[in-house]
């Protein structure tokens, strides 16, 4: 599970140190709450780690823990209609005509998108995804207003192509689209949204 963390050089580093002097937790911190993406992590005292956790707006959205030799143990997302972490469910790939779609859940887009908008040469600003994720949770978290036929969604708009994720209300997996203006352009996408997918599987399964 690929679960690194770049934090920016204003987040807040605190770390809890086993006696022997091993740390045994460290957590990025971004205004007193924990920074997004995979800003905390746990570890045993051999320093194999332990568990990571992924947040959204001080929400844990994502988390994976391990055993002492490496071997995933689980994996959980967080559920918007349950509001808790549930084992992460399996998922079927959404194909569109004329472009390259699939479903994931946020930790997917906070990993990938900084390298996703170089490829389709866009100006790729976290702030305005996390604006996005945020309007759509307060809304998702009135269960007697909440409109299922409002779409909520997110575009990172690039050269020739654009990236898009569709906030919906179920078990934390949305969908995202990178549509494409000529084929050369589709087939790039396709084979580089295929090795994003390809080497997340891979680092889950420890290959």
């Amino acid at each position: 599970m690929l679960t690194h963390f770049n934090p920016n050089p204003t987040d807040e580093l605190v770390q809890t140190l086993y006696p022997s002097g091993q740390v045994q937790e460290e957590k990025y911190l971004r205004n007193a709450v924990p920074a997004n993406g995979w800003s905390r992590k746990l570890y045993f005292e051999n320093g194999m780690l332990q568990q990571a956790d992924c947040f959204s707006h001080s929400l844990l959205i994502e988390q994976v823990t391990y055993d002492e030799s490496g071997n995933l143990s689980s994996h959980k997302i967080y559920s918007h209609a349950k509001k808790e972490l549930i084992d992460k469910p399996k998922v079927t790939e959404v194909i569109r005509h004329n472009s390259v779609s699939g479903v994931a859940h946020m930790g997917f887009y906070y990993r990938h998108l900084p390298a996703i908008s170089q490829i389709i040469k866009a100006e790729y600003d976290e702030g305005s995804l996390d604006e996005a994720y945020e309007a759509f949770l307060e809304e998702a978290g009135n269960e007697e207003d909440f409109d299922f036929d409002k779409e909520y969604s997110w575009r990172l708009k690039g050269e020739t192509m654009s990236f898009i994720i569709r906030f919906e209300k179920y078990e934390g997996y949305f969908q995202w689209t990178l549509a494409t203006s000529s084929e050369a352009d589709y087939e790039r996408a396709k084979a580089y949204m295929d090795s994003l997918r390809h080497l997340d599987h891979n680092s889950v399964n420890g290959q």
